[in-house]
């Protein structure tokens, strides 16, 4: 296997594996003397000129192919962010994404194109520059119709692409689906130890450099990459769910690799309906009354999407919100909590320092004032105001007269004890020494 195969093999893959494996093993064929004879053929033939003559930069700009109004913009075979030149010296079809987008932006700017077809025959590609084609179709599907015909292959990386279109038309023995990512990685280290060869990476850390010739695949940096295919077919699945209209839920169901066929693609919904090129190609849209009506049928479209992200936004504001009032009863309530523990302390602190003040018979009394002070302030000066007690003065108030001093309302005798030594004591009632929560 040549660097550039190898180099290939270890990219990140949105592709059906089959159609990788064919182009894997296509590409593995061409050896320096097959490739030195392509370019020879194709010099006879008079095509290199013309592709040097493009990569120079004499032909400028996307050219759009038009029918009836509709941009035709084809997608065949593998699909790179930038396909390899060589691919065109060898005869290898290839779509390169970021000509794509030139020419979707093209045809949006084109005041002369009432739509825009996407004639889909690819197997997917590279997830390099995947989302960013798809987000220019969705962009694209916003302002004018976007349709998708497939008449046999659309998988992977383009499906991820082709759901973003505002209809998808397939072929009734048309490949759909394979959504999902993957990569592979070659461990050669027991290979390269039969050879005598010993590999040492030496990198920033153990996740760099992973998938180095010769070196071990540790089952960390499997993990590493794992976590990477899993990140990135996520976001495969939320645009296959955005585009096709489907609940997250169901959209996670179709992500197994699976393909379907035909009127089957169209039953799980990755596509409209099942149809031939005639049907898409040749409907008339140069009459007025159809032209109106494609204007009309444009503006509603823009206008359904513009109302999709406008409720996706503000859904996700307020559970931002929600979420944030949330923390805020959260943090306040601790505040609470924490102050009255403070305040709890405090009034603790103060009672144990003033025991030769206040009796066991008083605290009730000395508790329920403590809760009715501005603050601990005015608590510790009642309380050093308070005489020092003998054992006589804190001799218990009898049971009876305390329950006949309930009864009736009265303050019992700890507390009219407690209420002369205050300023304003004459003014308290029983009422004004409810009991508090216990103090520890």
């Amino acid at each position: 296997m040549n660097s550039f195969v190898q180099a290939l093999c270890s990219e990140l893959w949105a592709m059906e594996p089959k159609a990788l494996q064919r182009f894997i093993m296509q590409l593995a064929a061409f050896d320096e003397l097959a490739i030195q004879a392509a370019i020879e053929k194709r010099i006879e033939a008079g095509t290199l000129q013309a592709f040097v003559n493009i990569q120079d930069g004499e032909v400028k700009g996307p050219q759009l192919t038009m029918i009836n109004g509709a941009a035709q913009i084809t997608i065949a075979g593998p699909m790179f962010k930038q396909a390899p030149s060589m691919f065109e010296l060898l005869g290898i079809e290839a779509t390169s994404t970021n000509d794509t987008r030139k020419q979707i932006r093209a045809a949006m700017d084109d005041p002369e194109v009432e739509r825009i077809q996407l004639n889909i025959d690819s197997p997917g590609g590279t997830v390099e520059g995947t989302a960013a084609l798809a987000f220019d179709i969705r962009k694209a599907a916003k302002k004018m119709p976007v349709a998708v015909h497939a008449p046999d292959l659309m998988a992977s990386a383009a499906m991820w692409i082709g759901v973003q279109a505002t209809e998808i038309t397939v072929g009734e023995t048309a490949t759909i689906g394979s959504i999902g990512v993957y990569t592979v990685l070659h461990d050669e280290s027991e290979a390269a130890k039969a050879d005598g060869v010993k590999v040492h990476v030496v990198s920033t850390g153990p996740l760099k450099g992973i998938g180095v010739g010769g070196a071990e695949v540790t089952d960390e940096q499997l993990a590493s990459v794992q976590r990477a295919i899993d990140a990135l077919t996520d976001r495969f699945v939320k645009a296959v769910a955005k585009g096709r209209g489907l609940s997250l839920t169901d959209a996670k169901a179709l992500a197994t690799g699976e393909v379907w066929i035909g009127s089957d693609a169209v039953a799980v919904g990755l596509a409209d309906r099942v149809g031939d090129e005639s049907k898409i190609f040749n409907a008339p849209t140069s009459a007025q009354p159809e032209k109106t009506q494609m204007a009309d049928d444009a503006k509603l479209i823009a206008r359904c999407n513009e109302l999709t992200d406008q409720v996706e936004a503000s859904s996700t504001q307020n559970a931002d919100l929600r979420l944030e009032a949330a923390k805020l009863r959260q943090e306040n309530a601790a505040k609470d909590l924490a102050i009255e523990a403070v305040k709890t302390s405090q009034i603790t602190s103060v009672i144990n320092a003033n025991r030769d003040r206040i009796t066991p018979e008083m605290l009730a009394s000395v508790q329920s004032y403590a809760a009715k002070c501005d603050g601990i302030a005015e608590f510790s000066a009642f309380v050093a105001s308070l005489p020092v007690q003998t054992r006589e003065d804190s001799v218990a108030t009898p049971a009876a007269d305390q329950i006949n001093a309930d009864s009736v309302g009265e303050m019992t005798d700890d507390q009219k004890m407690v209420a002369s030594w205050l300023p304003n004591g004459s003014n308290l009632t029983a009422a004004d020494f409810d009991t508090p929560s216990e103090v520890n």
